[in-house]
């Protein structure tokens, strides 16, 4: 059998159908050249050779090294002539190379006039451009016998810093001396962007209930470039997106790029947050008139289920001002986490009174055992039954021995001293009954 050689990508899977052999080849990413200029004209000045992203642009993955290893240029730029040259690219055992051609055009016609150029302008940034202005300030023509002829000078062009944009463009630049002489030198401009895309925004806060996509991230940098307005990107890293429910910081490396293959790297810093409200169970809650219920007591009927800190705000207003009144009370729960989440909810406090009734009827008081009043809850109580028309200062309760015997079965006589309004006096006299409830 004779041996096969198979030509495939680094880092690929290669098959055969027919030995069903799986092959499989590693290796460092090839390197990547952008072509940006690789024709130029010129009529005699010298370019920086040695600026090489002005033709080219390199990607790899690893460092690299530029360098020119044949040139036949330099030393001929103000000959006419085919000129070229050579770079070779190196990074990690792996080269490649980038040819420039040249193209010298001199006018050597002695009998026509001369056209010079100051300086050289094959290459212009669209950001920084040359007015059309400035590029024709540079050219002087001069004649043997007409002396100065720059302002006979025509250039032709399509060529406007008002509404540039990335390419080439061609002028024409001619003069005629007296005798209809005419020289002619053609120009081509290279109008290329050096400018790498940048961003507003590099540190965000999301919700923890959504896991954003990257253009969608890549939206909220508010990225711009000073001629594309439709960028590109690459990942680089992420550590957000299998963690974008827990609450904590991570980053995504984002590679921008515009149509020119300008790029920046930006590391973005994510911080998750909590965006879900507090969620509020309660129970309400019944109770005697005997104690009002604390504000901790009231939070041990209420539950909260929230992934960060909060604070439990009460208002029990309406409960504090008639705790010791049967009745029902509604109490407004708010609560807050750190995120400024909030829920709202509510409780419902029903007091009730464990007191007997007082039965009162024919100057007779019944009272049960386990029900004993006091000496003040009696005066309130005969003060009530006399339609208010005595203050409770007024009212007293004189020869009882009731409040020594209550909780015993049996009769007891008091007397009542009261005083109306009008300042009479009365006395008068009842009974207080005290029975077992059953």
């Amino acid at each position: 059998a004779k041996p096969i050689n198979y030509v495939v990508p680094a880092n690929s899977i290669y098959e055969d159908s027919l030995c069903f052999n799986r092959l499989t080849i590693t290796g460092d990413k090839y390197i990547d050249i952008t072509t940006k200029i690789d024709n130029i004209t010129t009529q005699g000045e010298l370019l920086d050779i040695n600026n090489y992203s002005s033709y080219f642009i390199v990607s790899c993955s690893y460092d690299y090294n530029v360098e020119i290893i044949e040139d036949n240029y330099s030393n001929n730029y103000n000959v006419s002539g085919n000129y070229t040259v050579k770079y070779k690219i190196e990074s990690n055992g792996r080269e490649e190379e980038f040819i420039l051609n040249i193209e010298v055009f001199i006018n050597e016609n002695d009998n026509k006039p001369e056209i010079k150029e100051e300086n050289a302008i094959t290459v212009i940034d669209i950001s920084n451009p040359l007015s059309l202005e400035e590029i024709k300030s540079y050219f002087t023509a001069t004649d043997e016998e007409d002396g100065d002829l720059t302002d006979k000078i025509v250039f032709e062009t399509l060529y406007d810093e008002t509404n540039l944009e990335i390419g080439v463009y061609d002028m024409t630049i001619s003069v005629k001396d007296s005798n209809d002489n005419e020289s002619i030198v053609y120009l081509k401009i290279y109008v290329i962007d050096k400018d790498c895309p940048t961003i507003k925004n590099n540190v965000l806060k999301l919700g923890n209930n959504k896991l954003y996509s990257y253009d969608e991230i890549f939206n909220m940098l508010e990225a711009t470039d000073n001629y594309d307005t439709n960028l590109s990107y690459e990942i680089l890293n992420d550590t957000y997106s299998t963690n974008y429910n827990i609450m904590d910081t991570y980053s995504i490396e984002y590679k921008v790029y515009d149509s020119s293959e300008n790029s920046e790297i930006y590391i973005i810093t994510i911080e998750v947050i909590d965006v879900t409200n507090p969620i509020i169970s309660t129970e309400n809650i019944t109770t005697t008139n005997k104690e009002e219920l604390s504000i901790d007591i009231i939070k041990q009927y209420i539950t909260v289920i929230d992934e960060s800190e909060y604070v439990i705000d009460i208002d029990n207003t309406l409960y504090h001002e008639s705790y010791n009144k049967a009745g029902n009370y509604p109490v407004a729960i708010t609560v807050k986490d750190a995120y400024n989440n909030k829920s709202i909810s509510e409780l419902v406090i029903t007091v009730i009174s464990n007191e007997a009734p007082i039965i009162y009827y024919n100057n007779n008081i019944k009272l049960y055992t386990d029900t004993a009043i006091s000496h003040k809850q009696l005066v309130e109580f005969l003060r009530e039954i006399s339609n208010n028309n005595y203050s409770l200062d007024s009212v007293s309760v004189i020869d009882s021995n009731y409040f020594t015997n209550s909780n015993k079965q049996g009769e007891y006589s008091a007397t009542m001293t009261t005083t109306d309004t009008k300042g009479f006096e009365l006395k008068e006299s009842f009974t207080i009954t005290v029975i077992n409830r059953n």
